[in-house]
């Protein structure tokens, strides 16, 4: 009997064996026939590449992840997924100045790309060189002075420095380029509110409200009139312009709704509840 188990074991043992050295010689060939392949398709091996990038950071193997995008950007120097994601690690790891050297090869391989111009200024300014990473939106306004997305950028990145002086300016031609993009406007309206010139933010809010017919915006935009009315102690001027607004269009939903806020502001709750009523009076036909 141990004799016949014994003999089983070997041949077990001995299949095992067979199957192993098959699949060792599959995965060779495989591994040859990859290797030949990609000589003449080089972004084959780039996918493999960013296949393995991606499992060692489901691992969080962050310098493993590096130095594999590293190996493989010596062979394919100019691949934009593999640059971005490197530069991109190199500032989780607060490697700042390689950082800067990725971006500036991707906005030069891709100088439309607005993010990779956000990327390095934001690189550039994380790295102590801020009087470069203010250079990146000197120069791109300089040379595309009439392309409204790069001024809006500008404007926003002026406007997270606490630099309204240059913010507006941009923010103002941004709008006037693009006269009916609501995001511009938007951007506009904020920066004026920053400011305090509470004028120019309210007509610009108002004009938004106009303008768009998207809801969410709409009543955002009252919302931030509001506020702005607050800010200068002039709910009562607001509350009376509404009032007079309404005696003429008494169903019109958006003034209906600012003057319930507005009364909720002044916390006078009874007033604000009445205006509700009224809004709920009014019938989804008749709503102006």
């Amino acid at each position: 009997m141990n004799k016949i188990m014994l003999f089983i074991l070997c041949f077990v043992l001995c299949a095992a064996c067979v199957v192993f050295a098959d699949q060792k010689q599959d995965k060779e060939a495989i591994l040859n026939e990859l290797n030949v392949y990609s000589d003449k398709n080089p972004l084959v091996l780039a996918g493999v590449v960013l296949s393995m990038g991606d499992a060692y950071a489901r691992e969080n193997k962050i310098d493993e992840t590096i130095a594999l995008y590293e190996k493989a950007l010596n062979v394919f120097s100019d691949n934009e997924e593999l640059l971005n994601r490197a530069g991109n690690l190199y500032n989780q790891k607060a490697a700042y100045d390689k950082a800067v050297a990725i971006y500036k090869k991707l906005t030069a391989l891709k100088p439309d790309n607005i993010g990779y111009i956000q990327m390095l200024s934001s690189s550039l300014n994380m790295s102590g060189k801020k009087d470069e990473s203010v250079d990146v939106w000197k120069k791109l306004v300089t040379e595309r002075p009439e392309d409204p997305n790069i001024l809006n950028q500008a404007a926003i990145f002026y406007n997270n420095a606490n630099d309204a002086n240059s913010a507006i300016p941009l923010a103002e031609k941004a709008a006037k380029l693009d006269a009916n993009n609501t995001g511009y406007l938007q951007n506009l309206a904020n920066l004026y509110a920053r400011a305090e010139k509470f004028d120019n933010a309210e007509e610009a809010y108002k004009k938004l409200a106009g303008m768009t017919s998207d809801q969410w915006l709409k009543d955002w935009a009252n919302g931030e009139l509001l506020n702005i009315y607050q800010k200068q102690n002039k709910l009562d001027d607001l509350a009376v312009k509404l009032e007079a607004g309404l005696a003429e269009k008494p169903n019109d939903a958006g003034s209906l709704k600012m003057l319930a806020e507005l009364y909720v502001k002044k916390g006078d709750n009874s007033k604000a509840f009445s205006v509700y009523e009224r809004a709920a009076g009014v019938s989804p036909e008749d709503r102006g």
